[in-house]
């Protein structure tokens, strides 16, 4: 732990670097110099980014349920016997409507991906 800790201390910095430096107040937060409707811009922004990231994260988990949702369909039509016509087809519409809803949730992923990129 010893060895670590010398690289988390700040470096010398030599006397003729140091003038070079500026004396400027810098705000601590970058949103302390922003106009007060930039504020607001910013708040909406960092709204948007947020519903956006929550609307990913759930049509992910629900992309993912409903295609698992598939592959237990699939098995479950493979163990069905060849002479149980109505059950097939019963699976074979649950398997078509499976497919819809994960093809539109990983839409949805695509699509809110793409609206955070343009924010």
């Amino acid at each position: 732990a010893p060895e670590f800790s010398k690289f988390l201390n700040t470096p010398e910095v030599d006397e003729p670097i140091i003038v070079l430096a500026s004396s400027s107040a810098i705000p601590g937060e970058a949103e302390e110099g922003l106009k007060p409707e930039e504020k607001r811009a910013e708040l909406a922004l960092r709204r948007a980014h947020v519903s956006d990231a929550w609307a990913i994260r759930a049509a992910t988990a629900a992309s993912f349920f409903t295609r698992s949702s598939l592959r237990w369909l699939r098995h479950l039509r493979d163990t069905i016997p060849a002479s149980n016509i109505r059950a097939h087809q019963d699976v074979a519409k649950l398997i078509a409507a499976a497919e819809f809803s994960a093809d539109a949730t990983f839409n949805v992923v695509i699509f809110s991906s793409r609206a955070i990129a343009s924010q």
